[in-house]
């Protein structure tokens, strides 16, 4: 794949400002603005013990700098047009799981569940062309028709964009997909950078086997090693959102989340939050700015082919109410802005099962019933 990893001078930009970059439309979505619906984190000098509520245990929260508060105002900018639209936020109000100045006890709580290679998947170059990348394997065990790793069958559908930023962001919808035997489907976003961009933290949602409901989910990989779910040298931060939190309450629900660079550590937000952060000298310092972003569903199943299992709300991405992802963007740490071109490629493993489709400025729809 020619990795055309488009760099230009960007002018100052307003909240409202267009922007040409290369020929095309540019649209920003700032970094620096509270996201109506959320609920904010504020440290404490309080100095508690471990204290359990409910599920979670909660601690006193280290000391750490979080960037700016004020995490994700999405301001869409129509092409041609003078007006302006607000992207999304959750409308549920999620309380604090812990009081101020602590935070919930994160684990990795998914031991031993796959975790698919997200660069498999795609093999495209152009804006808005989908490639169909149908290049079954021969497992030992059940049929598959998409790429087999580690004992499942994945198969994906999204989009990438190759550029040298510090981040990535989008806005997604919880879904709750039904999962058929063993495996999972997620919604989720990676940055990416490196060597052949093994380098990579992702952030999403899951329904994996045996729970129906989606929980949140970081994750990350060392020059294309998988870590763990959850955990790993993950830092915690948000009171309210942490990895391998019940979902459930949230779905239908649009939230906006992704990861930027920020002295030294790679830091994700959630819905309106700084949920926590990656450090980087997990990457001994060779992971400081982003080279591909990827969003995207994905399924690990055994079940053989069809696989059986959906991806996003089940329904293929030329039905309107499939699942949608938009404000695709790259985070440009100098503007503190999250800027979407609306040059992505889009690929998919099978359309048989699942299907991405381009539906706006910076924006898709995905999934499919799988079978």
């Amino acid at each position: 794949m020619s990795r055309n990893r488009a760099r230009s001078s960007r002018r100052s930009f307003s909240l409202t400002a267009r922007a040409l970059v290369s020929g095309a439309t540019v649209t920003a979505v700032s970094l620096a603005a509270w996201v109506p619906g959320s609920v904010a984190a504020s440290a404490s000098a309080r100095s508690t013990a471990s204290v359990t509520s409910g599920k979670v245990t909660c601690i006193k929260r280290p000391k750490v700098q979080p960037p700016p508060l004020g995490v994700l105002k999405a301001v869409l900018v129509r092409p041609g047009s003078g007006h302006r639209r607000q992207a999304a936020a959750s409308r549920i109000k999620i309380k604090p799981v812990c009081p101020v100045g602590e935070i919930p006890m994160v684990k990795g709580l998914r031991k031993g569940l796959p975790k698919g290679n997200p660069d498999q998947a795609r093999l495209v170059v152009g804006d808005h062309r989908v490639l169909t990348r149908h290049e079954p394997q021969a497992p030992a065990g059940p049929a598959c028709d998409g790429t087999f790793e580690d004992g499942y069958c994945y198969y994906w559908a999204g989009a990438t964009d190759f550029r040298t930023d510090q981040g990535g962001g989008h806005t997604m919808t919880i879904e709750e997909p039904g999962v058929t035997g063993a495996g999972h489907s997620l919604e989720e976003m990676s940055v990416q950078a490196g060597k052949s961009d093994g380098n990579i933290v992702e952030i999403g949602s899951v329904v994996s086997s045996g729970n129906p409901d989606p929980d949140l989910f970081v994750f990350h990989w060392l020059n294309w090693n998988p870590t763990c779910y959850d955990g790993c040298g993950y830092q915690q931060y948000s009171n309210t959102y942490y990895p391998g939190m019940d979902l459930s309450s949230l779905v239908g629900q649009q939230v906006y989340d992704g990861y930027v660079f920020y002295q030294g550590n790679w830091w994700a937000w959630f819905n309106g939050q700084w949920l926590g952060y990656f450090p980087g000298s997990l990457w001994n310092g060779q992971f400081q700015t982003s080279q591909q972003v990827q969003w995207f569903g994905e399924v690990a199943t055994n079940n053989g082919v069809p696989p059986l299992t959906q991806m996003g709300d089940g329904l293929f991405a030329a039905n309107p109410p499939a699942a949608p992802m938009s404000t695709l963007c790259d985070v440009n740490v100098a503007a503190w802005r999250c800027f979407y071109y609306d040059q992505q490629s889009l690929y998919q493993t099978d359309p048989s099962f699942y299907t991405v489709a381009h539906t706006g400025f910076g924006a898709i729809r995905l999934g499919g019933p799988g079978s």
